[in-house]
């Protein structure tokens, strides 16, 4: 059996941190506080899986959080840690998907939940929100193409290094 390997992406840019204006709103709206569990998510534990359906958002707190998703059944991509006044779990959430990466906590962290139909009935009601979330999951998307790109330039270059040539032309991107 091969082993597993995880290869990490140091230069993919993490998604920014909400805007700090939203993240106060976040904080302290009153509509926001009896929909928000807060959670203990101890070092190593999963906030949620890869593949996993949604179940609602997580907002970061405090902590810092591992991006991992696989890109076969032997490697895995570790994406640059996520910290405080991140949301996560977002586009899964909003388009009811499986979750495109598993959270972990890489040491304790605290974060906030929302149930997702919390999370849109609050798209709906009010417009701050869903522009907001808008722009996170426009980022998302940016992120995600972004990564592409580097894995394919990275299949490129160890194909070439290793002498080889490619039978067929890289597609996609």
């Amino acid at each position: 059996m091969p082993s597993s390997s995880t290869e990490i992406y140091p230069f993919i840019r993490c998604r920014p941190a909400v805007d700090p204006s939203f993240k106060v709103f976040l904080e302290t709206a009153p509509e926001l506080q009896s929909l928000k569990h807060r959670l203990v998510i101890p070092r190593g534990a999963a906030l949620f899986a890869e593949g996993d359906r949604p179940t609602g958002i997580y907002i970061l707190i405090s902590g810092r959080m591992e991006l991992i998703t696989c890109v076969s059944t032997t490697t895995r991509i570790l994406v640059p840690a996520v910290e405080g006044g991140q949301v996560l779990g977002l586009s899964a959430a909003i388009l009811a998907t499986p979750n495109e990466y598993t959270a972990e906590a890489s040491e304790r962290c605290q974060v906030e939940f929302i149930r997702r139909d919390d999370v849109l009935r609050l798209m709906r009601e009010h417009r701050e929100i869903g522009l907001q979330f808008a722009r996170l999951v426009s980022e998302d998307c940016r992120r995600i193409v972004e990564l592409r790109r580097l894995l394919m330039l990275h299949q490129v270059e160890t194909v070439y290094a290793s002498g080889s040539r490619l039978h067929r032309p890289l597609t996609g991107v």
